[in-house]
C-alpha cells in the first residue's frame, strides 16, 4: 500500500505543537515581517550551516560572512570548546538581522560535541533508568542549553533498533521495542521542552531496521507500509500526539513509502502526504545534515530546492550554504519555487524563534560569563553532576542475578580485563583505589598468557571479575574461570555485540552490560559493584565531573540569571507561563512584551542572487 492511500487510524488526541502556540495577536507581526523579507532572506532563514567553535577571529570573521551573507536563519556548533562556542554565537547575531536559532547534537549531552561538560548515558543505556530520572536528565540538560544560548537539541533518537546489524543506530536507540521507545522518548522531551528547549525526534521515518549508515550511503528501510507504521512510526506518532514541536528526516530510501526510492528527505510523499497531513505534524521539520552521503543522490533539481519541495522547513548543514542559497533564489526566479512556498516554511521558523529566543525572565540582572572558568562552573554545577551520578549508576544492566550487589568488600576478589582500556592506570582501577577496594589479585590478559597461567594467578580468590572491553570476547577463557571461581562478567561495548556463548558466561555468577566503555562507565560498574544507590559511600564517590570543571560550586539555581547569548542586548521576554509538560501553548509573555525581533533591511546585493 503506498504512503498516499493510508487509512488514517484512529489516534490519541493530539496536543497542539508549540510553535503553533504564539498569541493570535502576534500573527500579524509575523505576516509584516515575512512581507517586509526579500527573496534572498526568506531563502537564508531556511539554511542552518554547520560550524566550529573556535576563538580564532579570522574564523570567526569567515563565520561572519557566511551568517551575513545568506542572512542564515540558524547555526549547528560542531566539536570543540564550550566557551568558544559561548563567544562565537554572540559574535555571529552582531551580523545577523534576526537572531539565530541555535541547534546542537546533544543526545547524550553537551559532552556529544562540546569538551568540559556532563557525558550522560546512551540512550540504550538509559532506557534501564525510570521515566522520572530521564525526564530530570532533560530538565538538566536544558538548563546547560539555556546556559550556553542553544535553543535547540536533535534528541531524542526514536529510532528502533530493530537490526542488531546497524551500524549507526545502535545504542543511540532507547531499545529494541517500540514501547521501549516511545517511554524514554517522551520523558526525555517533556523535561527539555518543559524548559523551554525544542527537542527534535529523529530520524523520520525510522533509521533501525537497515545495516547501512546514512552518512556513508543510502540505506534501504524494508517492510511493508503496514509494518512500519505500526512500528518505525509509532513513536514518531506518540511523539507527535504529545505535542512535542520538532522532527528530523532521514536520508533513507523506503520503497513502500515512496516507490520512487528517493530519500525521505527529498521525498514529498513521506514529508508532506505522511508526516504533515496523515500524522498531524505541524511543528518543526529538519532535514537530516546535507553533507551526508545519502542524500547526494541524482535529482532534477539542486538538493536544497527539492528539500523545500518534498516540504522540509530547516536545510541543515548543506556543503556550501551560500551555494544552496544561490540555487533556491535562481529557483525561485525561474518559477520551480514560490514565495508563497517560502513564506509558508520561514513563518515556522519565526514562530519557533518566538517561542525559543525569549526564554528568558524579566526583572532580572543578566550575568554574562566572561571566562571558561565561570561558564563550566555554570554548566557543570554539583547538582547536575549528582543527578548525572544517579543516572549512571542506574543505567548499568545487571542481566543475570542482581541480588548478588552490593558486594563485600571483605572477601578476596581478582580482577581480570580483556581488551584495550584496563590496565594499572585504567579509570577502574584507578575507581577502586578510591573506594578502598583492594584486589588480591590483577591481570592484564595478553595473547601469550596460557589459561592454566590465568587460572592459578587468581589463587585464593572467591570472586574474580572479567572486565572486557571494546566487545573482545573469550569463552574458553571464561568458561575455564567459571568452573574455579566465582565469575563476574561485565560487557564495556554495544550488547548488540555480545553473545553468551561466544563471552562464556552461561556458569559466570552475573553478566553486567555497561553499553560503552567511558570513563563515567567504568566508575558507574565500580560504585555498582559495592555500594547501594542511596548510601552515603556512594553518594560521595563522584561519577561525573567534567574534566576543566571548576570547584563544586552549586549554581542549579543560579542559570536563569545569565544571558541567551543569541539575544544577548535584546529586551528579556517574561515565561511565567512555561507549561508542565511541553512548550506547548507556551506563549511565553509575548502578548505583553515587545518583539525581540526586528524586521530587517535588505541587505543583499545583485551579486547574491
Amino acid at each position: 500500500m503506498d504512503a498516499t492511500t493510508f487509512s488514517v487510524k484512529e489516534q490519541p488526541k493530539r496536543k497542539e505543537a508549540s510553535l503553533l502556540s504564539i498569541c493570535r495577536e502576534k500573527e500579524s507581526e509575523i505576516d509584516a515581517l515575512l512581507g517586509s523579507m526579500s527573496i534572498e532572506q526568506l531563502v537564508g532563514q531556511l539554511i542552518v550551516p554547520i560550524l566550529y567553535p573556535s576563538t580564532d577571529e579570522s574564523q570567526i570573521k569567515t563565520a561572519q560572512t557566511i551568517v551575513h551573507q545568506i542572512g542564515a536563519g540558524g547555526i549547528l556548533f560542531q566539536k570543540g570548546d564550550p566557551f568558544a562556542q559561548y563567544m562565537m554565537t554572540q559574535r555571529l547575531n552582531e551580523v545577523s538581522d534576526i537572531p539565530l536559532l541555535i541547534t546542537a547534537d546533544a543526545e547524550w549531552g553537551l559532552a556529544m560535541r562540546l569538551h568540559s561538560t556532563i557525558r550522560y548515558p546512551r540512550n540504550g543505556a538509559l532506557s534501564n533508568c525510570s521515566s522520572e530520572q530521564i525526564t530530570q536528565m532533560g530538565n538538566d540538560l536544558a538548563a546547560q542549553c539555556n546556559i550556553m544560548g542553544i535553543h535547540v537539541n536533535f534528541a531524542p533518537v526514536v529510532d528502533i533498533n530493530n537490526n542488531p546489524a546497524n551500524p549507526v543506530i545502535g545504542t543511540r536507540s532507547f531499545g529494541t521495542t517500540k514501547d521501549e521507545v516511545i517511554r524514554c522518548a517522551l520523558a526525555f522531551s517533556q523535561g527539555m521542552e518543559s524548559r523551554g528547549i525544542l527537542t527534535v525526534a529523529k530520524h523520520f521515518p525510522g533509521h533501525g531496521n537497515t545495516n547501512k549508515d546514512s552518512h556513508k550511503t543510502l540505506p534501504t528501510i524494508s517492510g511493508s507500509a503496514s509494518s512500519i507504521r505500526e512500528n518505525e512510526i509509532a513513536a514518531f506518532r506518540a511523539y507527535i500526539a504529545a505535542g512535542y514541536g520538532g522532527i528530523m528526516v532521514g536520508h533513507l530510501s523506503v520503497p513502500s513509502l515512496d516507490s520512487s526510492k528517493k530519500p525521505a528527505s527529498l521525498s514529498n510523499p513521506i514529508v508532506t502526504t505522511l508526516l504533515r497531513e496523515e500524522l498531524g505534524f505541524q511543528g518543526l521539520v529538519f532535514t537530516d545534515g546535507l553533507q551526508m552521503s545519502g542524500v547526494q543522490q541524482g535529482s532534477k533539481h539542486p538538493i536544497g530546492v527539492a528539500c523545500l519541495l518534498a516540504g522540509n522547513d530547516l536545510l541543515l548543514g548543506p556543503i556550501d550554504p551560500i551555494q544552496m542559497h544561490k540555487e533556491i533564489v535562481q529557483a525561485v526566479n525561474q518559477g520551480i519555487l514560490t514565495r508563497s512556498l517560502l513564506e509558508s516554511h520561514v513563518k515556522r521558523v519565526l514562530r519557533a524563534k518566538y517561542a525559543l529566543i525569549g526564554s528568558i525572565k524579566t526583572g532580572q540582572e543578566h550575568k554574562h560569563c566572561n571566562s571558561e572558568n565561570e561558564l563550566l562552573a555554570e554548566i557543570n554545577s554539583e547538582r547536575f553532576c549528582a543527578h548525572a551520578d544517579q543516572l549512571w549508576y542506574e543505567s548499568l544492566q545487571i542481566q543475570k542475578n542482581a541480588a548478588l550487589f552490593p558486594l563485600s568488600t571483605h572477601i578476596p576478589i581478582g580482577l581480570l580485563e580483556l581488551g584495550k582500556g584496563g590496565g594499572a592506570t585504567g579509570t577502574f582501577r584507578k575507581s577502586l583505589n578510591e573506594l578502598g577496594i583492594k584486589l588480591q589479585a590483577v591481570l592484564v590478559a595478553h595473547e601469550d598468557n596460557s589459561l592454566e597461567d590465568i587460572i592459578n594467578q587468581f589463587k585464593g580468590c572467591e570472586i574474580v571479575l572479567v572486565n572486557s572491553y571494546e566487545g573482545k570476547q573469550n569463552a574458553a577463557l571464561v568458561t575455564a574461570l567459571s568452573s574455579h571461581y566465582r565469575v563476574i562478567y561485565a560487557h564495556f561495548a554495544s550488547p548488540y555485540s555480545f553473545n553468551c556463548k561466544r563471552a562464556g558466561t552461561n556458569k559466570s555468577e552475573s553478566v553486567v552490560c555497561a553499553y560503552e566503555s567511558c570513563d563515567e562507565a567504568k566508575r558507574a560498574y565500580a560504585a555498582r559493584l559495592f555500594f547501594s544507590k542511596d548510601s552515603e559511600a556512594r553518594q560521595k564517590f563522584y561519577i561525573v565531573r567534567p574534566k576543566g570543571r571548576v570547584g563544586k560550586k552549586e549554581t542549579i539555581n543560579k542559570f536563569s540569571s545569565l544571558p541567551n547569548p543569541c539575544i544577548a542586548g535584546m529586551k528579556a521576554v517574561s515565561t511565567k507561563r512555561i507549561p508542565k509538560h511541553s512548550i506547548i501553548n507556551a506563549t511565553l509573555g509575548y502578548c505583553n512584551s515587545k518583539l525581540p525581533l526586528q524586521r530587517p533591511e535588505c541587505n543583499y546585493s545583485k551579486s547574491h542572487t
